[in-house]
């Protein structure tokens, strides 16, 4: 090959050397673009489920403690249009462990306290 045309075959490999260096500085660039404005909407993302999640726990919280109790899910599912409970039924499979027959019948017809059910066995 002359001198003249590997002169210019140097000249084109260092034009296509330029070239590839450019277009992969660009596809960093974009890359770090990239991975930055998904870091940002991410840390939004958990931002926004935190302030939704705070959001139905101070709803639902009824004696303000920041969590959602068991009595407090319990009186969220009797609000459920549909869902029923029934009372003589669950105090009978709740009590019978712990008090008589007796006890219960009293406890249904009137309330744990009036018929002398113990507030430690009622929580």
């Amino acid at each position: 090959m002359s001198e003249p045309d590997q002169e210019k075959k140097k000249g084109l490999q260092d034009i296509l050397a330029g070239a590839v260096k450019g277009a992969s500085d660009a596809v960093a660039g974009a890359v770090r673009d990239a991975s930055g404005a998904v870091a940002g909407a991410a840390g939004k993302a958990g931002e926004l489920l935190n302030q939704g999640k705070d959001a139905i726990v101070h709803a639902l919280d009824a004696n303000g403690n920041g969590e959602i109790d068991l009595e407090e899910y319990i009186t969220l599912g009797m609000n459920v249009p549909g869902v029923r409970i029934d009372r003589a039924a669950f105090l009978q499979a709740e009590f019978r462990k712990y008090v008589s027959q007796e006890t219960i019948d009293k406890a249904v017809a009137e309330t744990p306290a009036h018929a002398g059910i113990a507030l430690e066995t009622v929580d």
